[in-house]
């Protein structure tokens, strides 16, 4: 029986890279404070639901823009 190692670019994995990385830092640490601060889980799992379903609509490509202006760019 042959032991298959698989590499990140056999499976076509994207590499990390900083600019994916420093929103996903933002995020994680706003939610830790408001946590701390009486943010409970349902609510987390709400507004994450809320985000996903109003990505999907018309209105998600106008709110990437419009995020990806006030970022400077780092979002896209």
């Amino acid at each position: 029986m042959a032991l298959v190692v698989l590499s990140a670019t056999a499976v076509r994995m994207p590499a990390l890279n900083l600019s994916t990385l420093i929103p996903l830092a933002v995020v994680v640490g706003v939610v830790y404070l408001l946590q701390r601060n009486g943010l409970q889980v349902w609510h987390a799992i709400v507004c994450l639901v809320l985000g996903v379903v109003l990505s999907g609509t018309f209105v998600g490509p106008q709110i990437s823009s419009f995020l990806s202006q006030l970022s400077g760019g780092f979002l896209h």
